[in-house]
């Protein structure tokens, strides 16, 4: 009995193994193209639903596509409304596993073919160059499946003694309720419902478990996949942890509709009355996936409303800087960018309000300190530090490099914000106000914080302009002044101005660029990305 008990947990713990490394491998090579799609599904619900299925029927993984999401959001990509149609959506997705399971991994012995695939994965893994490394790993995760399967089949006949139907809660209303509970918990530990589902359908193919107990623990695991979200949104922005309370909300009654199907479900499959639910398999996979179709359908035409509830629920409440910082997101490097982005735009805003006032063109006191804002981008260099190794294509490299940038150049334009001699120096001179004045309507505006192109490009004409206009004030003043009119004092303290607004502006205009290429890489790597020095410490941030 102890045999069959180690090998039943050691073919869940393969399976699990397999899963990990097929959604890693997965992601790598369809990351980009899934993001894209991603932010493309919000342009109407059922939109986001099919973008949902897909994404997670691909990754093989409701988490990994709940996560991603749950960043966007955070990131204010996409909001929380927006966000629902995928989260839906994901649900249908995670129920693919199953099906590959019970037609591939049950119904035929590719175990034999799983060994040279694992072979021939790990191969590619180490040696191989380009695509062919997310290849093996996908490959050879794939094939460690079809081992964990093998495992737990062997495992559950061994254990026929203390695994059957009758040491299990019965088919009462209590012993529903007890399985349910059964199979949250297993969801919880194994932190993958497809691994619980499928070690519901390994007991139930060798007669351990009977078909309603099966079925009442794969309604507890569908709701014991939101514990995943719930982890994801902790210490997150509003939006983010209205995202996982919906998640929830959602699965919960999806739950309840389920469990008021056990009975009619069950007195079908007993009776035989349809072909499909004369084989206990299909019919569980049928099952998971009708439930979670009848959610969606329910749920989809009143998203709105069913937003609102939430809404409701998750009142705003009063964010920090860093609130956005979502730990949970750590587990996907992109997701985690877009996470450590959504927090910056945050810092950004409080120090353009912070400019505006200091110049005189916003009323009112600062609602962020210089002191807190450094203290917020201190976190977020923390947070950044623990972002895993990038892998797949450039432009996820280039994302992180444009991320550290975007870093340096907010606290750079912190640092600047101090030198409150040459604020006073432009504000008493009517010639350079002029010239300050010329970035309150993109400060105001957030123009340059837009990701948009066209607000991009506005941007980088004002700070064009302005550095033509600076050089010409600089060089009027230097021109051959009178001496008895000339202040060499005033002058210097003007050169100052002039040399920190022009620094001031072009922190500015880098930091647009940078939060453009992070939220839209593919568009923006069509032009190329200002040249930044290669050691901080090259820059002169006296001024």
């Amino acid at each position: 009995m102890i045999i069959a008990f180690l090998t039943t947990i050691g073919g869940v713990g393969l399976f699990i193994l397999g899963m990990s490394l097929l959604t890693d491998g997965l992601r790598t090579l369809t990351g980009g193209a899934l993001r894209r799609g991603l932010k493309r599904a919000t342009r109407n619900r059922f939109n986001g639903v099919l973008t949902g299925l897909v994404s997670t029927a691909i990754l093989q993984s409701s988490s990994a596509t709940t996560v991603t999401t749950i960043g966007f959001v955070g990131a204010g990509l996409i909001t929380f409304q927006q966000s629902l149609g995928i989260i839906f959506g994901a649900n249908i997705g995670t129920t693919f596993t199953g099906w590959i399971v019970t037609l591939l991994g049950f119904k035929l012995d590719l175990g034999i073919v799983a060994m040279p695939m694992v072979l021939l994965g790990g191969f590619m893994r180490l040696a191989g160059r380009g695509k062919a490394q997310p290849i093996g790993l996908a490959l050879a995760g794939f094939s460690l499946l079809f081992f964990g399967i093998e495992g737990m089949q062997s495992g559950m006949s061994g254990l026929e003694t203390v695994l059957n139907p009758s040491t299990l809660p019965g088919d009462s209303m209590a012993g529903r309720l007890g399985l349910v509970l059964l199979g949250t918990l297993i969801t919880v530990i194994t932190q993958s419902s497809s691994a619980g589902v499928v070690t519901a359908l390994a007991a139930l193919g060798v007669g351990a478990i009977s078909f309603p107990q099966a079925a009442a623990m794969v309604i507890g695991m569908n709701v014991g996949t939101t514990i995943t979200a719930m982890l994801a949104t902790i210490g997150g922005s509003t939006a983010s942890r209205r995202t996982g309370y919906a998640h929830v909300l959602f699965n919960l009654v999806t739950g309840v509709i389920a469990f008021a199907l056990l009975t009619p479900l069950g007195r079908l499959v007993g009776s035989g009355t349809l072909a499909l639910l004369n084989d206990p398999l299909l019919a569980l996979v049928t099952f998971h996936t009708a439930f979670n179709i009848v959610g969606v359908m329910l749920f989809t035409p009143i998203t709105d409303r069913f937003a609102q509830v939430v809404i409701h629920l998750v009142p705003d409440r009063e964010e920090s800087l860093t609130t956005d910082l979502n730990p949970a997101v750590l587990t996907d490097s992109q997701s985690a960018i877009d996470n450590t982005t959504g927090a910056l735009i945050r810092i950004a805003y409080a120090l353009a309000d912070d400019l505006l006032m200091a110049l005189g063109q916003a009323p009112g006191r600062p609602k962020y300190t210089l002191e807190t804002i450094d203290q917020a981008l201190q976190e977020v260099r923390d947070f950044a530090g623990q972002i895993p190794a990038t892998t797949g294509a450039p432009l996820a490299s280039q994302r992180r490099a444009s991320l550290y940038h975007l870093i340096d150049h907010l606290a750079r334009l912190s640092r600047r914000m101090r030198r409150t001699d040459r604020i006073r120096t432009i504000k008493g001179n009517d010639a350079l106000m002029s010239f300050a004045q010329t970035l309150t309507p993109l400060l105001e505006g957030r123009v340059w914080l837009g990701a948009d192109e066209t607000g991009l490009h506005e941007f980088e004409s004002v700070h064009n302009q302005l550095d033509v206009e600076l050089n010409r004030f600089r060089q009027a003043l230097l021109s051959a002044p009178e001496p008895e009119k000339f202040d060499l004092e005033e002058a210097l303290k003007r050169l100052d101005a002039i040399r920190w607004m022009e620094r001031v502006s072009d922190h500015l205009w880098r930091i647009a660029v940078h939060v453009n290429f992070i939220r839209l890489p593919e568009q923006a790597a069509q032009t190329a990305l200002p040249e930044e020095p290669g050691d901080i410490e090259e820059l002169d941030v006296s001024a």
